[in-house]
C-alpha cells in the first residue's frame, strides 16, 4: 500500500490553520491588555494606587481652618487629575471666610505639583 501524498498536504494545513488561529488569540489577548487602560480613562476610573488621595489630602489637611476631610474623589483627566473634596470647615464661620478656605484649598492643590488640572471643593459645616 502506498501512502496517498495529499495527506501531507492536508496535514501541514491542518498545522498552518491552527497556527494562524493561535496569532489571532495573541493579536486578540494583546489589543484587549491595551485597550482596557484606555477605556478606564474614558469612563473616569478610580486610580489604582492611593498615592494621589492621600497627597491631595494631606495637602489640604495643611490649609488653615480646614478640620475634617470627608470625601476624595480623584478621576484622570487626560495627564492630570480632577479632584472631588469635601472639606469640613467651622460651621460658625461667615459664609464668606468657608469660601475662601474653598479657594485656599484649590489654589494648594493645583500649586502642588502633584498633576492636579482642576478641584471642586464642597465646603461642610463641622
Amino acid at each position: 500500500m502506498e501512502a496517498d501524498p495529499r495527506q501531507g498536504i492536508d496535514a501541514a494545513r491542518l498545522i498552518r490553520h491552527v497556527y494562524d488561529a493561535v496569532a489571532c488569540g495573541i493579536i486578540v489577548f494583546n489589543a484587549l491588555r491595551m485597550f482596557r487602560p484606555a477605556l478606564a480613562e474614558i469612563m473616569d476610573a478610580v486610580p489604582d494606587n492611593d498615592n494621589i488621595e492621600s497627597q491631595v489630602r494631606a495637602i489640604a489637611l495643611k490649609v488653615k481652618d480646614v478640620r475634617l476631610l470627608e470625601k476624595c474623589r480623584v478621576r484622570k483627566y487626560g495627564l492630570k487629575w480632577i479632584v472631588d473634596l469635601h472639606v469640613g470647615v467651622d460651621g460658625d464661620l461667615p459664609v464668606k471666610r468657608g469660601h475662601q478656605i474653598a479657594h485656599e484649598v484649590k489654589d494648594a492643590l493645583i500649586h502642588a505639583e502633584i498633576g492636579v488640572a482642576d478641584v471642586l471643593v464642597h465646603i461642610e459645616p463641622v
